[in-house]
């Protein structure tokens, strides 16, 4: 059998991304458009250079790439994203759209509330300085991210409506009030906050849960709501050319939706502001922390001598007196750097635009510093300013320097002089590629600073998880990854290309962490075993909606499927099935994702069975079957259909599944709801859930045999059933019964805890206290059988002879 060491395959794959970029999706990912679709006055943009915004911002404006939008104590913003997001600004609040990249999409001549889910795959990174943000976002696709940056950590979503609030030196409060938000402190692991739960963090890191609170709740209730009507009529059309003109515009300009303007105002949204004009005071949260400088900390001059690199200089914005012009304008840049980006010389208080010719005199390109013309003002030298000095920087270096965010020019400066001069040195070491670098630990960062230009650059674009690299980078394997040992034309063996191609395989599907986890497993050894686990582990942690997937789908053997480490969820589920008689088969044919959606649509399954007798359609996450759903297939043989979510299955109201085929099994790790919903099945229909179980009104038409079975607690209210049932079977922990008319021919089996009451009988009548009833068979009200009333033991003696009731097998 062949075998791979990876850390050396994987520095081939992380630093030649031309071995594998054939394999790269073809679509071209163009800019994201923030569209401003609501304003109340104080409110503020500064763009990505630093600069305050000279254009008039209004209703239906594009915010430039990388720019700041900032809220002051009685203002308000709400933004559409091109991808369906609205995000709203609460008063006190300043963020900055730190990535947005999307990929370009057909309109259709849809609107905004026409969307279920984003239009195309995108990637969206937000800096929350400080402040409040209400978030709702549309469905993301699987290749998508959108996460949020703050003092306290970040928040990865996938599709949700939350509430985020960050101050400096109080800590950080999540609330959550749709689907589930990561929350990942720094360096530590990921703690997901779901529906109805919030999430505090201190100013000392400390971490606390509790329930959303209602008034929050519902504060994020009317802001969404707020926010999606003011963008509900917006044409995807607009949307579709403010990317463009995203894309093409540059990062400093400001562009118009003309279109989305005219829309969002007809809607009944009126833009409150004339001109972008608050007063400074008014855009200063109450009692704003300072965030303090990490470079050179150590100097003890930097705090009296550095306040013009923290501070807005006031003389920066001379020529800009309104009563000179006629009009207002901001005269400053912020007052506080991102929270996520330590302040230094800001690079928001240069005048300098960033086309300047690079041949610029150095002169002139420190004359628009702040902190270089402080030391001239005042004679003192900052700590800041003394080590540029130290580093003599050309025009060009100097240039690209003033480029980068006030955190990276914070960073870079805590580096060895040559590797200052070395990065500063590159054309290509831009500002994203800085954010990427100096994201990673100092460990890390010490690592990648090793390796050569070239490889360096690469490694930046490919956005490389740091667990991943640790794993990976050691200085032997740096030595042997320098881009002049590389061979011009690298020959790799067959199971070398195959892990080449899956690692790639993986990257795109956001599936990385497979790839991280059999490092763990393997000892970093890949071998052909290894990578068919990784592929099939891929396969099922995918989303698939069967309406528009199922020609594609493709099944597993069960064998391979249920022995999967990253299959677990179901198979759990499945082995418990079998445990209580269930019949599942023992090799299922198995179609498995993370997530699985069955709509109103008639489901040929043959090509998934192939010669099994079972299918066994199972999400590790969430089942969800909604509308009038047939299953059937051509096969001559009557194959068992079982649907298992290891999470949760929803069952939308008014939902009616057939089956024509054979057996129809329902299962779930969660608790499980039905109600107004109808089964139908040729021969058996089972229910299962490893929790709690209820039925509202649900009707259930088999000719065979029903079987329904909670391990905790089973409530039925309303039940229908076919008269000709041969066999019904009820078992749970506690089974609490109404509104249920059992047949007269029907055999009833049901089995609870405790068994019956003095050998036979079951409790009568809602009176009986909730103690008694707990492991007991309890007919509430309006329980028969043939149609005659069983309301007490003489009648139970008299009607229910059909009737047995059993105690639990141990």
């Amino acid at each position: 059998m062949n075998f791979l060491k990876l850390p050396s395959l994987l520095l081939i794959f992380i630093l030649c991304p031309s071995l594998w970029s054939q394999n790269e999706s073809s679509d071209a990912v163009s800019s994201g458009a923030v569209i401003v679709i609501s304003i109340t006055d104080p409110v503020r943009f500064i763009d990505a250079n630093g600069r305050p915004m000279n254009e008039k911002v209004k209703v239906g404006s594009i915010l430039p790439r990388g720019g700041y939008a900032e809220s002051g104590k009685s203002g308000g913003l709400a933004l559409l994203l091109s991808n369906g997001t609205v995000i709203t600004l609460e008063p006190g609040t300043r963020m900055k759209i730190g990535t947005f990249e999307q990929e370009p999409f057909d309109s259709k001549n849809l609107k905004v509330s026409d969307l279920e889910e984003e239009p195309s795959s995108s990637k969206v990174e937000i800096d929350l300085d400080f402040g409040s943000m209400v978030v709702k976002t549309k469905k993301l696709k699987r290749t998508s991210s959108f996460v949020i940056n703050f003092e306290a950590g970040s928040a990865e979503i996938q599709g949700t409506e939350f509430q985020l609030s960050q101050n400096a030196g109080s800590g950080m409060q999540l609330d959550v009030t749709e689907s589930t938000v990561s929350f990942t402190p720094p360096g530590g692991s990921a703690v997901p906050v779901s529906q109805g739960q919030g999430l505090d963090v201190s100013s000392s890191g400390a971490i606390s849960s509790r329930p959303v609170n209602p008034t929050v709740a519902q504060n994020i209730s009317v802001k969404n709501e707020s926010a999606t009507q003011a963008s509900a009529e917006v044409s995807l059309d607009v949307v579709a050319d403010a990317m463009s003109e995203t894309s093409s515009s540059g990062a400093g300009e400001v562009g118009s939706a003309e279109s989305s303007s005219q829309q969002t105002e007809s809607a009944g949204q009126s833009e409150t502001s004339s001109q972008i004009d608050p007063s400074p005071n008014d855009l200063i949260p109450e009692e704003p922390a300072p965030t303090e400088s990490t470079a050179l900390s150590n100097d003890s001059s930097v705090e009296e001598t550095n306040e013009a690199s923290t501070k807005p200089a006031e003389s920066s914005t001379s020529g800009t007196d309104s009563s000179s012009s006629g009009e207002t304008t901001v005269d400053s840049a912020p007052s506080t750097a991102p929270a996520s980006e330590p302040s230094g010389s800001s690079v928001s208080d240069l005048e300098m635009p960033l086309s300047e010719p690079a041949t610029a005199p150095v002169d002139d390109l420190l004359e628009q510093n702040p902190d270089a013309k402080e030391t001239r003002k005042s004679g003192k030298t900052s700590a800041f300013a003394r080590r540029l000095a130290e580093l003599s920087l050309d025009a060009g270096q100097l240039e690209r320097f003033y480029s980068l965010s006030d955190y990276s020019q914070n960073q870079i400066l805590n580096l060895d002089a040559d590797h200052i001069l070395r990065l500063l040195s590159l054309e290509e070491f831009v500002p994203q590629k800085a954010s990427a670098l100096f994201q990673y630990s100092p460990e890390l960062l010490a690592l990648l600073l090793k390796l050569d230009s070239t490889s360096l650059l690469s490694l930046l674009d490919q956005e490389i998880s740091e667990s991943l690299l640790l794993a990976s980078l050691n200085d032997a394997g740096i030595s042997a990854s320098q881009s002049d040992d590389l061979p011009a034309d690298l020959t790799l063996s067959g199971i070398q290309q195959k892990v080449l191609l899956l690692a790639n395989e993986l990257r795109i599907s956001g599936n990385l962490e497979i790839f991280e986890e059999i490092q763990q497993l393997s000892d970093g050894v890949w071998s052909e075993d290894w990578i068919r686990i990784a592929q099939v582990g891929n396969q099922l942690s995918q989303d698939y909606d069967f309406r528009r997937d199922l020609a594609s789908i493709q099944s597993v053997d069960g064998t391979e499927a249920l022995s999967n480490p990253f299959y677990f969820e179901v198979s759990t589920l499945y082995d418990s099935l079998l445990l209580d008689q269930f019949d599942g088969g023992s090799n299922p044919a198995v179609v498995g994702g993370s997530a699985l959606t069955l709509g109103s649509e008639s489901y040929d399954f043959t090509h998934l069975l192939g010669d099994k007798s079972t299918l066994l359609l199972g999400a590790r996450e969430s089942l969800t079957l909604d509308g009038q759903i047939i299953l059937n297939s051509s096969s001559e043989s009557t194959p068992v259909i079982l649907a298992a979510s290891g999470g949760s299955l929803t069952v939308g109201t008014g939902t009616s599944i057939r089956s024509v085929v054979g057996d129809l099994i329902l299962s779930a790790r969660q608790d499980v709801l039905l109600q107004d919903s109808n089964f139908e099945s040729a021969r058996e229909i089972a229910l299962y859930s490893m929790r709690d179980l209820q039925l509202r009104q649900v009707s259930l038409l088999s000719n065979s045999s029903v079987r329904i079975k909670a391990v905790g607690n089973l409530d039925v209210d309303g039940l229908q059933l076919s008269q000709s049932l041969p066999s019904l079977i009820m078992e749970a922990t506690t089974i609490r019964l109404s509104n249920i008319d059992f047949p007269g021919n029907t055999s009833v089996q049901l089995n609870s805890l405790k068994g019956p009451i003095d050998g036979r009988y079951p409790n009568f009548g809602s009176s009986i206290p909730f103690s008694e009833q707990v492991g007991r068979v309890n007919f509430l009200q309006n329980v028969s059988s043939g149609g005659n009333a069983l309301i007490d033991r003489p009648s139970f003696d008299q009607f229910g002879g059909n009737i047995s009731i059993g105690k639990l097998l141990p």
